[in-house]
C-alpha cells in the first residue's frame, strides 16, 4: 500500500469523525435562527460561533436570557409549571417568554423574592409560576 493511499484513508476517517460530531451537535442544540442571523450578520465569526444556542435551562425574552430555571417542571395539556425561576430581574411578566421552544405567558405566580438563601444565593427568584402554552 503506498503512502498516499494511507492517507487519504487517514483524511477520511477524519473528516467522517467531524462530520459525525457535527451533526450530533447540531441535532442535539437549540438553536436560536434569529439571533443566529444577526449574529451573522454583525461580524464574520471563526468556527461555529457564529451559531447562537440557547440553555435549555433558562428562559429568554426577545433573544435575551431573563431567568435560570432552578426547580422542577410540571406540564400539564396547556399548562408549565416551574417550581422555582430565579435571576429575573430583565423578566417582563406581562410579555411572553421563551422555553425550550415554547412560547409562554405567566398566568400566576406563588412567590416573589428578592434574595433566596441556599447554596448558591439566588436572587429575583419567582416560585410556582404557572405559565400558558402559546400558539
Amino acid at each position: 500500500m503506498s503512502f498516499e493511499l494511507l492517507f487519504k484513508v487517514f483524511l477520511t476517517v477524519v473528516v467522517l469523525f467531524f462530520s459525525v460530531v457535527s451533526l450530533k451537535w447540531i441535532w442535539r442544540s437549540q438553536i436560536d435562527i434569529k439571533e443566529t442571523g444577526r449574529k451573522l450578520l454583525e461580524t464574520p465569526q471563526k468556527s461555529m460561533d457564529w451559531v447562537v444556542t440557547r440553555d435549555p435551562a433558562k428562559i429568554y425574552q426577545d433573544g435575551k436570557e431573563v431567568g435560570d430555571i432552578t426547580g422542577k417542571i410540571e406540564t400539564k395539556s396547556n399548562v408549565i409549571i416551574f417550581y422555582q425561576i430565579c435571576n429575573t430581574s430583565g423578566l417582563n411578566e406581562s410579555l411572553p417568554f421563551e422555553y425550550k421552544k415554547e412560547k409562554l405567558k405567566v398566568i400566576r405566580c406563588g412567590g416573589r423574592y428578592d434574595i433566596k438563601g441556599g447554596s448558591p444565593v439566588r436572587t429575583n427568584v419567582l416560585e410556582g409560576v404557572e405559565c400558558e402554552k402559546l400558539q
